[in-house]
């Protein structure tokens, strides 16, 4: 009797998700994938060979070409990252243009962050832990980087280091 109320509580919770991703769409299909990660990378060990130890797993995300996207985009991005990165074990990269970002930031929450009497950067500065720029090298400062990779052995087929070469236009 106990274990037959138990089946059919459990298959009525697994209707109910049914209906609820129906209505959720996409992004209640995401949620539902990103709890199955969580929940792999909050019972996974690895194991540290140099540090003789077992660690927590962590999930590395690296978004790229943010500042391409609308504001829309953007927003929904951070906001996602935002969500992410609370008491989570996940990094995230950013790649962006931070000009641009913010653009959109103080587009989409243009009344939010006058309001506020704050900026775009006072939004992301809230997000981003240590930012860094890379900085412009000139074309002998990018052979030269190139070369040490090829030299170090980071680059060891040459056919791919001529692909670099031309794509940079170093030659």
């Amino acid at each position: 009797m106990l274990l037959t109320s138990r089946v059919n509580v459990i298959r009525n919770e697994e209707l109910k998700q049914k209906e609820l991703l129906k209505n959720t769409g996409f992004k209640g299909l995401v949620k539902q994938e990103v709890n199955y990660i969580m929940d792999f990378l909050k019972y996974t060990k690895i194991e540290d060979e140099e540090h003789k130890c077992r660690r927590p797993a962590r999930l590395c995300i690296f978004v790229d070409d943010l500042d391409r996207c609308s504001g829309k985009t953007v927003m929904s991005v951070l906001e996602a990252i935002i969500l992410l990165l609370v008491d989570a074990p996940v990094t995230c990269w950013l790649a962006l243009d931070t000009r641009l970002v913010v653009a959109s930031i103080e587009e989409e929450k243009k009344d939010v962050l006058e309001a506020a009497g704050v900026s775009g950067y006072d939004f992301m500065e809230k997000i981003i832990q240590l930012p860094f720029c890379i900085p412009d090298l000139d074309q002998k400062q990018k052979l030269n980087f190139v070369s040490r990779l090829f030299l170090t052995g980071k680059l060891d087929d040459p056919i791919h280091l001529l692909q670099i070469i031309n794509r940079l236009d170093l030659l």
